[in-house]
């Protein structure tokens, strides 16, 4: 199923959650945070168009990830594609999964979309919205945001956010 976001402009989202998550990192790093957290926490991280990661076809690649304390949470992302002015695709997926750089499974980890070879205008872009993921975990846990697709000719980047909130504590 395609499931699109028109005109999201990631890099004019608040810079406040950028700040947050690293400094939630420094301190799950150095020891200075407790491993409970409160349920309803929201942890995010984006990734804007201006800092977007290149993709290899077929290959997945990390956007983003957050590190998220014991419990149950829900996550979401979007992913966004640069296409350069040649670049043509069949497949894009948006995924969120606890393995860097691998999608998992069709809709429980990703979504994706399927389309006979096109050719975007260039410097567009398009967005892919993931599942709602559960992640379920016992120990502090790295969570990623995950773009792949399959394209030729020429180049096409990932950018996006991914938000996870707690809704159980163990």
């Amino acid at each position: 199923m395609k499931q699109r976001v028109n005109k999201l402009d990631l890099d004019n989202i608040n810079l406040a959650l950028d700040v947050n998550e690293k400094a939630l990192r420094e301190e799950i790093r150095d020891g200075r945070l407790s491993a409970q957290t409160s349920i309803g926490e929201v942890v995010t991280a984006t990734v804007g168009s201006g800092s977007a990661v290149s993709l290899v076809s077929s290959i997945g690649k990390d956007v983003t990830s957050v590190i998220l304390t014991p419990g149950d949470w829900d996550c979401t992302g979007v992913v966004g594609y640069s296409f350069a002015a040649t670049t043509s695709y069949t497949w894009v997926v948006a995924a969120i999964n606890t393995t860097s750089n691998t999608i998992g499974t069709a809709g429980v980890n990703y979504a994706a979309f399927t389309t006979p070879a096109a050719v975007p205008t260039a410097a567009t872009f398009q967005e892919w919205i993931t599942p709602r993921v559960r992640i379920s975990i016992a120990a502090t846990t790295t969570v990623y945001l995950i773009a792949r697709a399959i394209f030729t000719v020429s180049t096409l980047d990932a950018f996006g956010s991914i938000l996870c909130r707690k809704v159980r504590e163990l």
